[in-house]
């Protein structure tokens, strides 16, 4: 990958300028380039960091942040790739150069048809026939004019069309256009991903496993429990439950974290909460949580004889679902922050 850390706001700066303005990117016409074209303005929008304009933009459409849309297309030479290339109109007989397009004539009395330098002029408006040798005064009575065609000097061969064919500046090779290498150019136009990736500041990808968990600590994120908690908070209204949690003020690190999962039922789990918080909760019997909750206790005692890091824990017997635990839930997020770590629990 051609975006790493390093690049990435570089290149979120340059995506948000074309987004602002609702532009697409563009190539500009670049005469040193190896395909007549570069990304010159983009790259400079991106502070002139030392990528392929070309590759960094594939690597985006390849990640879904970009939709191509055809600019140009490109002959190159299928010997050296050069795009420095003259097309050449040839006989298609001999490949000559030499040719030039010449009249018909046909006469209808001996169906001799040939060029217009063959036939005679004998006087004004009249034409002597080659083969027969018969005047041709009236045309479309005696003679007709079908069509234009090519007289090559270089082998006399009488042809309709010529065939095109290409000379490389570069190296000289003569080729067939059905030989050539044809090459796309893009403009690249912005999609509904790289919009999301600018509003949020990122292009890394979100999986829906990091939106639940933290990797880091192996802790269900905030947001989640949040989530969770007002989905067990509504069963447990309409089951007449109650819904359980043990709030633990402690370190967040994986030795505590670890510890702490040795501790507590599978029904059980862990989430952040509030920076160094780590929340257990579950839904279910009151009676029985609050029995596992006090084993819980006794057992973090000796947490601090395994010297970790100094903790102090507030410790909830039980929440009801229908009375703080549920104000809380109804608490917008910004405002939850102002219940005290211990508003809703008994210490």
């Amino acid at each position: 990958m051609l975006i790493d850390q390093k690049t990435e706001e570089l290149v979120l700066k340059a995506l948000s300028y074309y987004a602002q303005g609702g532009e697409n990117i563009k190539p500009s016409r670049d005469i040193n380039s190896d395909c007549a074209y570069s990304y010159t303005d983009f790259i400079q929008k991106c502070e002139g960091i030392a990528v392929d304009g070309f590759l960094l933009l594939d690597e985006l459409r390849e990640r879904g942040f970009l939709r191509k849309i055809i600019n140009d297309r490109l002959f190159l030479c299928d010997k050296c790739s050069s795009w420095h290339i003259n097309l050449r109109e040839v006989c298609p007989d001999c490949s000559s150069l030499d040719w030039k397009q010449k009249r018909l004539y046909h006469h209808f009395s001996c169906g001799y048809v040939g060029l217009e330098d063959e036939f005679k002029v004998h006087s004004y408006a009249e034409l002597h026939c080659p083969k027969c040798e018969q005047v041709m005064r009236h045309i479309g009575l005696d003679y007709e004019k079908p069509t234009q065609s090519f007289f090559c000097y270089t082998c006399e061969h009488i042809f309709d069309e010529h065939q095109t064919k290409s000379l490389c500046i570069s190296c000289g090779e003569q080729s067939d256009l059905e030989k050539m290498e044809l090459k796309e150019i893009y403009s690249y136009q912005l999609t509904a991903k790289a919009y999301q990736a600018i509003e949020k500041g990122s292009l890394k990808e979100t999986s829906v496993e990091d939106l639940i968990k933290n990797k880091a600590t192996e802790l269900y994120t905030y947001d989640f429990l949040i989530f969770l908690l007002d989905q067990q908070r509504q069963i447990a209204q309409e089951c007449g439950d109650h819904l359980t949690a043990c709030i633990i003020s402690g370190p967040e690190n994986r030795e505590f974290i670890d510890y702490t999962k040795t501790l507590i039922k599978p029904s059980f789990f862990l989430s952040e909460w509030k920076g160094s918080f780590i929340i257990v909760a579950s839904r279910g019997r009151s009676k029985d949580h609050i029995k596992a909750f006090k084993i819980l206790l006794d057992n973090f005692q000796e947490i601090r004889k395994h010297s970790l890091v100094g903790s102090t824990f507030d410790f909830e017997l039980e929440l009801d679902a229908n009375k703080q635990f549920d104000l809380f839930l109804q608490t917008s997020v910004s405002d939850r922050s102002k219940f005290k770590e211990g508003g809703f629990c008994e210490n």
